[in-house]
């Protein structure tokens, strides 16, 4: 199963929206689908391959991003609405195009991953946008023109999500070794719950 690039609800600068929207979209199957919450604990983490990048051979480094995964039979997919890969990607390309080791750095960049199944993030999500604000209070990106994901009793919001320290929110916690275990492995695939 798979949607073309054009469909999705798109705002740049706004994945975590981006993705919440796609996930809710009735095509997903939503008992094999995850949003993938990517930071570190110093909140920067190397990505190649992505639109904003000042050119496209060269990394960018974000504070976090989000995207989707869907464990589709046979291989698992990987939605980034902000990637220049395929749309979708296996996951085995997007991490290995997408995470790029450089042995003359320390693991700072490493990517650390909170999967949350993708029901779960749909209907916990919680952000006011205000990560986005200026000082002046201005914007550094203009919003999506749809309305911020604030359901009543959230239990993930979105910057205690991206905080990897937090083991008591929805989601699995995995280094990008395990994520590649889970999915990956034909002995160890397994999908997070």
């Amino acid at each position: 199963m798979s949607l073309e690039r054009d469909s999705c609800a798109y705002q740049a600068q706004y994945c975590e929206e981006n993705v919440w929207k796609l996930l809710g979209r009735p095509e997903l199957p939503s008992d094999n689908s995850y949003a993938m919450l990517i930071s570190n604990r110093m909140r920067a983490v190397r990505f190649w391959n992505q639109r904003s990048a000042a050119r496209p051979k060269l990394p960018i480094l974000w504070d976090y991003h989000v995207v989707a995964l869907v464990d589709e039979p046979g291989e698992p997919m990987v939605y980034d609405l902000d990637s220049v890969l395929p749309f979708p990607v296996p996951l085995k390309v997007y991490l290995s195009e997408s995470f790029k080791p450089d042995p003359n750095e320390t693991a700072v960049f490493e990517p650390w991953f909170r999967v949350v199944m993708g029901k779960v993030y749909v209907e916990e999500l919680w952000s006011d946008r205000s990560h986005m604000r200026t000082e002046d209070g201005g914007w550094q990106a203009p919003p999506p023109n749809w309305p911020a994901p604030t359901p009543k009793g959230a239990q993930l919001p979105l910057l205690d999500a991206i905080d990897l320290a937090r083991v008591d929110l929805p989601g699995e916690i995995v280094s990008l070794a395990g994520l590649r275990r889970r999915f990956l492995s034909p002995t160890a695939r397994k999908p997070f719950a």
